[in-house]
This record gives C-alpha cells, sequence and structure tokens, in this order.
C-alpha cells in the first residue's frame, strides 16, 4: 500500500517543526550542477524557456549565451526546471543571483536546492525575473520568507509588431519623419543577416564605432559598452544554434545600422541588439522598423528590453509607446533556512 506523504513526513527523524519536515522531504538526493551555457544546452533550454510563455528578457538562452562573459551566468536543468546562477564580481560583488525557476512540478524543490547551493555559498537566496504572480506564488508558499522589489532599470519595454510596422497616428509623427528622411537620402539595402554572411564584419565595425563614440557619455559604463560588444559578436556568430534571427542595413554599400534577437515563444520576439550610425539621419527609424516589416511578420509583439538606467535610452524606447512595461522583481531571502 502506498505511503502518504503525511506519513512520511510524521517519520522523518529529528524534525523540529512542521517546515523543517516539509523541506526534508523535498530534499533531493543530489544538488543541481551549474555550468557554464554552451551552444549544445539550446536543445534542452530553448524548449524548456518557450514552454514557460514568458515575456522577459532574462528567459532567452541566446542572451544568456552572449553576455555570459559579463554576468558569468551558469545554468543546469534541474528535476525539470531551468535553473540560472550568476557569479559576477563586477554585477553582483560575487553575491550569487538566480533567475525564478522555470518548469512544471513542485515549485519548492528547486527554491530549496536553490537556497542549500546559495547557503554553500555564505548567502541567502536572491532570485530575479519574477512577474508579479511569481510574487505571489512565492510568497504563497513561503510567507514572511522573502523580501521583494522591482528595479525600474530593467523594466522591458514591449510593443506590438503592428505599431512598430505602420507607425500610424500623430504619436509617430517625428519617426515617419526621419524615416522619410532616411528613406530619401540614402541608397539603402536591408537584408537579413546569416552568422557567416560577409556583412558581420561591418556590424563589428559599427559597435566599435558606437562603443567609441558612448565612451565619454557619463550614463555609459565603460567597461560594459566593451563588453557588448563581445556580446554582440557572440551572438551573431552563432545564432544559427539558437534560432536567432538578424538584419543589416546598408547605405553605398557601408553597414550603417544592424539588429538581432531571438523568439522568446510563438507570437512573441525579443531584441536584444540594435544599433545605428550617428552620422546617418533616421538609420535608427529604419533599422527598427523595416526589422518589423520584413523579418518579424507572424509575431505580435516585440520585446526591446530594458534601459538600464540610461535616461536617454528610456526617452527613446518610451518614443515608441510601448502597451506593456513589464516590471521584473527581486526576492530576495529574508533569513538564510536553507538546509
Amino acid at each position: 500500500m502506498p505511503t502518504s506523504s503525511s506519513t512520511l513526513v510524521e517519520s522523518l527523524p529529528e524534525a523540529s517543526s512542521v517546515s523543517e519536515a516539509k523541506a526534508a522531504l523535498l530534499k533531493p538526493t543530489s544538488a543541481p550542477v551549474f555550468a557554464r551555457p554552451v551552444l549544445e544546452d539550446a536543445q534542452w533550454a530553448i524548449p524548456l524557456l518557450a514552454a514557460s510563455k514568458r515575456m522577459g528578457c532574462d528567459y532567452a538562452f541566446g542572451n544568456i549565451y552572449a553576455w555570459n562573459p559579463l554576468y558569468k551566468s551558469e545554468i543546469t536543468q534541474y528535476q525539470g526546471f531551468f535553473l540560472s546562477r550568476s557569479i559576477s564580481e563586477k554585477e553582483h560583488g560575487l553575491k550569487p543571483e538566480y533567475c525564478f525557476p522555470i518548469g512544471d512540478g513542485d515549485l519548492r524543490v528547486p527554491i530549496e536546492a536553490m537556497r542549500r547551493d546559495a547557503a554553500e555559498l555564505g548567502y541567502p537566496l536572491r532570485m530575479y525575473g519574477l512577474t508579479e504572480a511569481d510574487k505571489d506564488r512565492l510568497e504563497a508558499i513561503y510567507p514572511g520568507e522573502f523580501e521583494y522589489h522591482t528595479d525600474r532599470d530593467s523594466s522591458d519595454y514591449i510593443y506590438t509588431r503592428r505599431d512598430l510596422a505602420n507607425l500610424t497616428g500623430k504619436k509617430y509623427h517625428h519617426k515617419r519623419t526621419h524615416l522619410t528622411a532616411f528613406f530619401r537620402e540614402n541608397q539603402w539595402e536591408y537584408s537579413e543577416l546569416l552568422s557567416r554572411d560577409a556583412s558581420l564584419e561591418g556590424i563589428l565595425d559599427l559597435a566599435k564605432e558606437w562603443e567609441q563614440e558612448n565612451q565619454d557619455n557619463e550614463n555609459k559604463d565603460p567597461e560594459r559598452l566593451e563588453m557588448e560588444r563581445v556580446a554582440i559578436k557572440r551572438f551573431f556568430k552563432n545564432m544559427e544554434a539558437f534560432g536567432g534571427k538578424g538584419a543589416v542595413l546598408k547605405s553605398g554599400g557601408n553597414v550603417v545600422a544592424f539588429c538581432g534577437g531571438e523568439e522568446l515563444y510563438p507570437g512573441v520576439f525579443c531584441t536584444h541588439f540594435e544599433k545605428a550610425s550617428s552620422k546617418v539621419r533616421g538609420a535608427y527609424q529604419a533599422i527598427n522598423n523595416l526589422f518589423a516589416v520584413n523579418s518579424l511578420e507572424g509575431y505580435e509583439y516585440i520585446n526591446r528590453e530594458e534601459d538600464v538606467g540610461d535616461e536617454g535610452l528610456r526617452q527613446a524606447k518610451l518614443s515608441y509607446r510601448p502597451v506593456i512595461l513589464l516590471d521584473k522583481w527581486v526576492a530576495t531571502e529574508i533569513r538564510s533556512t536553507a538546509l
């Protein structure tokens, strides 16, 4: 006759409280084994992430892979859940941060495993990427054990493809003006990009130029600027491995803008990178519009990521009138109760 979970809890040795008994019941025989993502991980990670139907950029495999040199993310598939841990001296002062676990099953299983992992490193569990629903779910399971806050700088800007493609109405008047000027003043050519495309060198040259132009911008972190160029290279050179999509815009044969991203799940696309020459009027508006029109048909929403606290970038993203400003919560363990 099968043994009930309540019988198991009652029989656990030295359980001084019900909460300790439940935690002991959930304790697995092995700990999660985190490792830096490799391209082969896309085969298991992407289906798991897509099934969650997350609209946030934190759960895009190509994004995790591309930015790995900066964030030092490590991932694993654990008990049917996608887990990610980041231990970056620059970003977190070597304090571990974990993404909210993605998968089906008892949420307590990955949470308890991450609590133990964090405790072994000497820190309370800290998770990012939570939606409002995630926060409510976590609080229901662990009442009073986590504190929560949102960071406006990390909120994702989400638009409809229709708005970015059509630019209809007075609210987009200035966008259309710049777009018309670009088409009128340039002998332009738009094309989708393959990772082995000859335009890749031009993209990297433009990324380097953009980095140099922004070195003295007080809103930009010079080291992050350099790491973004590394992330751009990693993304475009390997995007076929994780289903990435990119495009390049040329004027007179020279690359003046590019963009790239990946599908989060059917109907939702996330643009990770978008750069344009400051010397060419309307180049930003053109790559944004042409990508939506020519390359993203079939998608309803486009996530253009966060503004990282850059006021200029914030105003630029707001000017395109997002239909969703996706707030993401951070949950931090108030007291360390991990076993």
